[in-house]
């Protein structure tokens, strides 16, 4: 069972182009000739809000989680969940006198962070991050740091009409054009261009390359730009009724064979959490009603059922949590 599609998908690409977080890089220079003299940069479109509103949007995983502490959610992510084993990607980006300036780092930061809700909260998230920043900054940087965060969240939220579809070259620059607008609206264009204007560069030269045709390296390198640009909006699981093939073969032409295979496991292995999840609801309710067993008898057979269909450890643990028990 996954714990959240950042830390799979970052995974995945590391048969391909290197990633530090799925949402701060979407890849790491590619050769377009094949010979090292030319490179056409990995760019990222940005969240796909649709699948990013929605995780900003849940509450925290089980009934309990809402109270959690700072060191509980600590805990959580770095002794426990995703981030177990790791140390806080990017940096704060302070100078010499700590003043907060503009920098790809703190994004890097945010993203890695971001790429655990569905563990946390995104309320969690945010207390944890600011008691970070004041217990690593001084007070004026670390309130910086969380409006800069409050304003960041708002970005993720943000819809939009243009999609960058690997398939359909002709909208990449009404869409650049449309993210760019909400990034300096939200952010102010210091920000915007401390975290963006790599990879909008890097789109712009590929989208100059394909109108002119003029230079066979950025046009080479195109496929591998875009397939990683739409990476989000490919990455998320698919929706309701979907086409399932359909979204497939989307994934196979953008981001390879390999990459497509990986998504699909991926798929898989949440619809069966997800069925096994709402199985344990309907037990659970079947339970409550049972008045011939005893408080006692209906928590044993409940544990027993959580014992029977859940992966012993993280997996228990976790759908104890998102059941209230």
């Amino acid at each position: 069972m996954r714990l959240g599609r950042g830390a799979a998908l970052a995974l995945l690409l590391t048969a391909g182009a290197g990633v530090s977080w799925l949402l701060a890089q979407a890849g790491a220079p590619e050769s377009a000739a094949g010979d090292g003299s030319a490179t056409v940069p990995a760019v990222a479109a940005g969240p796909a809000p649709a699948a990013m509103r929605s995780l900003l949007d849940a509450p925290p995983g089980g009934a309990t989680a809402a109270s959690r502490s700072v060191a509980e959610v600590e805990q959580s992510l770095f002794a426990q969940g995703s981030l177990r084993g790791s140390t806080l990607d990017g940096d704060w980006g302070v100078d010499a006198q700590g003043r907060l300036q503009p920098s790809r780092a703190l994004r890097r930061r945010f993203d890695q962070l971001l790429s655990t809700l569905g563990e946390v909260g995104v309320d969690e998230l945010g207390r944890w991050l600011q008691a970070r920043a004041r217990a690593e900054l001084n007070a004026s940087a670390a309130d910086e740091v969380m409006q800069v965060w409050a304003r960041y969240l708002q970005l993720q939220r943000r819809s939009y009409r243009w999609g960058l579809d690997g398939r359909d070259s002709n909208a990449w620059q009404a869409a650049l054009a449309e993210r760019q607008t909400a990034r300096r609206e939200v952010l102010g264009r210091a920000w915007a261009d401390a975290f963006y204007a790599d990879e909008e560069e890097a789109l712009r030269r590929t989208l100059a390359a394909r109108e002119s045709r003029s230079d066979p390296r950025y046009e080479a390198g195109a496929a591998t730009a875009v397939g990683l640009a739409v990476l989000p909006e490919l990455a998320h699981a698919p929706a309701a009724g979907a086409d399932a093939q359909q979204l497939f073969e989307q994934r196979r032409q953008s981001l390879g064979l390999a990459a497509a295979q990986r998504l699909a496991a991926e798929d898989a292995a949440q619809a069966d959490w997800d069925a096994r999840l709402a199985a344990a609801r309907v037990e659970l309710a079947r339970l409550s009603q049972a008045t011939e067993l005893s408080a006692l008898q209906r928590q044993q057979a409940a544990e027993a059922w959580i014992a029977a269909h859940f992966r012993a450890s993280g997996e228990q643990l976790r759908a104890r949590a998102l059941l209230g028990l």
